[in-house]
């Protein structure tokens, strides 16, 4: 008796527990349909509330007219190439992104630091709309770029450094 009696109970307590476990997974289950239905994507945005669809998005930026674009903070290399295109006089500037955009091989290889290979990348990158946009390009860097800043300000001149000489004291 005492076994059909532990039996009976552990067959009960099994079945609640059953009932329980599906009780509470059903919700669960409900909202993993939902999200995976193809209609329901979320969308990748750093200013993405809560539950906004791509259908939401999309039918909000078609009453508008226009699609909006997502806005982030300028990096910190971007920051400091603007900062030092900006020392530069307008005919400074103007100079340079012309070289830049209508120059040859050869008139860019004459910037401290551009070799033939960042010569073609430029002329690929073409057309470039402020000077900044060169830091951009595979291949320059910040060194470059400030050797592309130092040539425009000196007016199409690389800089010369102080050669230390080997020869003998006179």
């Amino acid at each position: 008796m005492n076994r059909k009696l532990t039996i009976a109970a552990l067959a009960t307590f099994l079945l609640t527990a059953i009932g329980a476990v599906i009780a509470v997974s059903a919700p669960k289950e409900e909202a993993r349909a939902v999200a995976e239905k193809p209609t329901a994507k979320l969308v990748p945005s750093p200013e993405r509330k809560p539950g906004k669809t791509e259908e939401g998005s999309k039918a909000k930026s078609a009453e508008k007219g226009k699609a909006e674009a997502p806005t982030r903070r300028p990096r910190k290399a971007e920051i400091e190439a603007k900062n030092l295109a900006a020392t530069l006089s307008d005919a400074q500037s103007k100079k340079l992104l012309a070289l830049l955009n209508e120059g040859e091989i050869k008139d860019i290889i004459s910037i401290p630091g551009v070799g033939e290979t960042r010569a073609k990348a430029i002329i690929e990158a073409r057309p470039l709309q402020q000077i900044e946009q060169v830091r951009t390009i595979k291949g320059i860097g910040a060194k470059t770029y400030e050797g592309a800043i130092s040539f425009a300000r000196n007016n199409g001149e690389a800089e010369s450094a102080p050669k230390a000489g080997k020869g003998k004291k006179a």
